[in-house]
């Protein structure tokens, strides 16, 4: 049966003009189904699209990081800014005797922390029983002057500043000295059989250097003329 009305010109409706109302109908519900099933793909063509731009801008974002990277491996830190240009007396009084004066300063620093070492040693020597003090700094002179590396040049121009340090690795060996059969077999020089081991020569001239300044001389690697000559220039506090 037609679904058409009486009076709709049949010519205008096509292929829909034989067609039955259950056949309108049945077409009709397929067109939503198939409008409902291309939104469904639209919907997805555009995730993908979406998911196929987040990629190509993480990408971009990954290649940039890469690139500073790379460049950043490729720079080299500038070489350090020598100054070779001496100050001048006239446009810089104070540059130029700071720096005229350093190798000096430190140079007399030095000579005064080996000398006050020498009166250190010797202090400890002259001040404890038989010597015993001043065999053990020659003992530890490795250890003490360890802990000098680690001390402010200018106080080692003090004897009480190696006689301190003398004391605190003294400290560290005192479990040693305390017991016997270590003490007898670590410090047997300490043993009264050997006391007269590195005693300073009480008889010697003050010119003559002793044992205990030879061998500081040695060990600050001078001549021991040169270090009696600049002991002779040094004033001490404390000592």
């Amino acid at each position: 049966m037609p679904w058409f009305r009486d009076g709709m010109d049949r010519k205008k409706l096509g292929k829909w003009g034989d067609k039955s109302e259950d056949e309108v109908i049945a077409a009709l519900n397929k067109s939503e189904t198939l409008e409902t099933e291309v939104n469904t793909l639209k919907t997805q063509v555009a995730d993908k699209d979406k998911a196929v731009t987040d990629l190509q801008n993480n990408w971009q974002a990954v290649k940039q990081k890469l690139d500073t990277l790379e460049a950043n491996s490729k720079k080299q830190d500038p070489p350090p800014k020598v100054d070779d240009e001496e100050p001048d007396f006239i446009t810089d009084p104070n540059g130029a005797f700071n720096k005229k004066a350093q190798p000096l300063a430190k140079a007399i620093a030095q000579t005064a922390a080996m000398v006050a070492r020498s009166q250190a040693q010797q202090n400890l020597t002259r001040n404890s029983k038989d010597g015993i003090d001043g065999r053990l700094f020659d003992h530890w002179g490795a250890e003490i002057d360890q802990v000098a590396n680690n001390t402010p040049i200018g106080i080692l121009g003090n004897p009480m500043t190696w006689q301190g340090i003398f004391l605190q690795v003294k400290g560290y060996h005192s479990d040693e000295l305390a017991d016997p059969s270590t003490r007898k077999e670590k410090y047997a020089f300490l043993e009264p059989s050997s006391s007269v081991v590195n005693q300073p020569d009480a008889k010697a001239k003050d010119d003559q250097p002793t044992e205990i300044e030879r061998k500081t001389a040695e060990k600050f690697g001078i001549p021991v003329e040169e270090y009696m000559k600049r002991k002779k220039g040094m004033t001490f506090v404390g000592a």
